[in-house]
């Protein structure tokens, strides 16, 4: 008798187990990915056809890339000097985590760190995410 307990304990500990795992599954990191030009990765300029999004909020559309920012803004002033984007057009390369990058709202209030792209997802347009 005492084998059904161990074989019921078993099955159970397997089944919270499972269920850990998955949880853990998703929320893990997503695939860090880069902005590129096409000739390097890592390129500053225009995220034409994407939207930037905060809170369920779009902050704009066509957002630029400056160093690690993602910025509503052409410009973006850190202490005291002022950094442009260049007028090229980027994109992301793949869907995944722009790790290490800040979201820059209109005001210059930085959103989140690590936003997370997501490439003509359910249509023409794309997006970029605070998770």
């Amino acid at each position: 008798m005492s084998r059904k307990p161990v074989a019921v304990t078993s099955a159970l500990a397997g089944i919270i187990i499972s269920s850990l795992i998955a949880s853990t599954a998703s929320s893990m990191d997503y695939l860090n990915t880069v902005v590129t030009d096409g000739k390097r990765d890592f390129a500053e300029g225009v995220l034409e056809g994407y939207f930037l999004q905060a809170d369920g909020i779009t902050l704009c559309a066509n957002p630029y890339v400056i160093g690690k920012y993602v910025s509503c803004n052409s410009a973006l002033q850190i202490a005291g000097r002022v950094y442009r984007a260049p007028s090229k057009k980027v994109w992301v390369k793949t869907n995944g985590q722009l790790g290490g990058m800040d979201v820059i709202d209109a005001q210059g209030k930085v959103r989140c760190t690590g936003p997370v792209s997501s490439n003509k997802f359910r249509g023409p347009d794309s997006y970029l995410h605070c998770p």
